[in-house]
């Protein structure tokens, strides 16, 4: 995870372009889309970003600020993400030598250490995922952290996840083991 050195050129010779906030979103379901102003002011998902290239893009530049806040460093601006639930979204993808590995829409392989679930039946994934944290002071740098946080499932997945779960019944489905 490296912020490559055309970003870091571009941030020095255009140091006070403006942040940008509204037009990037990561919806439930891990697919990245942009935002036009129509969809902004009638709170709608917007476009899904289809071009590979663009969403690879995204996926290399994802940081986290000193407020733990998501964006894309878009060489010199800086793009927040607005969130439709949770900063990372998982799958469970069938492997040769595992049977099954767990990757967050990033690309990376997530192994949860809790597991959760919400009032409406979304299962949430802990896991400490790899990246890119950007400070602002004394200068703008970008270090590679490891941060705990939480992974919505796909909803593609749960019908795989409770196959491979087993629920301790007498605990009221407080206990159990993925």
């Amino acid at each position: 995870l490296r912020v490559d050195d055309s970003t870091i050129s571009a941030i020095a010779k255009w140091p006070n372009v403006p942040f940008c906030y509204g037009w990037l979103l990561l919806d439930r379901r891990g697919v990245f889309r942009i935002r036009n102003d129509y969809s902004q002011q009638n709170n709608l998902q917007g476009e899904v970003i289809k071009h590979s290239g663009l969403c690879d893009s995204i996926k290399k530049h994802i940081c986290i600020d000193d407020h733990q806040q998501y964006f894309y460093q878009n060489g010199p601006q800086r793009v927040y993400m607005n969130l439709a639930y949770c900063p990372y979204v998982a799958r469970i993808l069938p492997h040769p030598e595992n049977q099954w590995i767990l990757q967050n829409h990033l690309d990376q392989e997530i192994r949860p250490t809790r597991c959760f679930l919400d009032e409406k039946g979304n299962v949430l994934l802990e896991s400490v995922v790899s990246i890119k944290r950007c400070t602002s002071h004394p200068e703008i740098s970008f270090t590679e952290i490891q941060n705990r946080t939480v992974a919505l499932l796909h909803d593609h997945d749960l019908d795989i996840f409770s196959e491979l779960s087993k629920m301790d019944v007498s605990s009221c489905g407080i206990k159990g083991v993925f």
